[in-house]
């Protein structure tokens, strides 16, 4: 009898593990995402003065004379998990995201326009550095994404 209850408690355990690793897998923490849209020009106007933080990057990446504010817009997720967040005028960003380790997540990313694709990629972003994407042209210039993962 004694031998039965050990078995049951051996087998009732092996089943418990695919259980305990799925949940510790499904549970990984929360990404939230700052998405800033950029319209990029060669207009003799001044940088938006909200855009300090990144003119330096965007100055080095792309050669545009003038980068002005778009829309924005931010986002929470589980790990893993996705979401999305409009980003205003019509743009839409869906991410899908997945833990690679504690400060860097693997993010695909689509970015929509009135329900068109304009971008769609996947990439590795590391918590407080900002990925930036080159994005459609409009209006005589770009527009540009940066988004920020905390």
């Amino acid at each position: 009898m004694k031998a039965i209850s050990t078995l049951s408690l051996i087998v009732a355990a092996y089943l418990l593990i695919p259980i305990t690793l799925s949940a510790k897998e499904r549970s990984s923490g929360s990404l939230s995402l700052k998405g800033v849209m950029i319209l990029a020009t060669n207009d003799a106007t001044a940088t938006d003065p909200s855009l300090k933080a990144y003119e330096k990057t965007l100055r080095r990446l792309f050669k545009f004379k003038s980068y002005k504010r778009y829309g924005s817009g931010n986002t929470r997720l589980n790990l893993p998990g996705k979401a999305s967040m409009s980003i205003g005028r019509g743009h839409q960003v869906e991410v899908d995201a997945k833990p690679i380790n504690q400060q860097k997540s693997r993010v695909s990313i689509r970015w929509l326009h009135s329900g068109r694709v304009q971008i769609n990629t996947t990439i590795a972003m590391t918590k407080g550095k900002p990925t930036v994407l080159g994005g459609p042209s409009v209006k005589g210039g770009n527009l540009i994404l940066i988004l920020t993962a905390q």
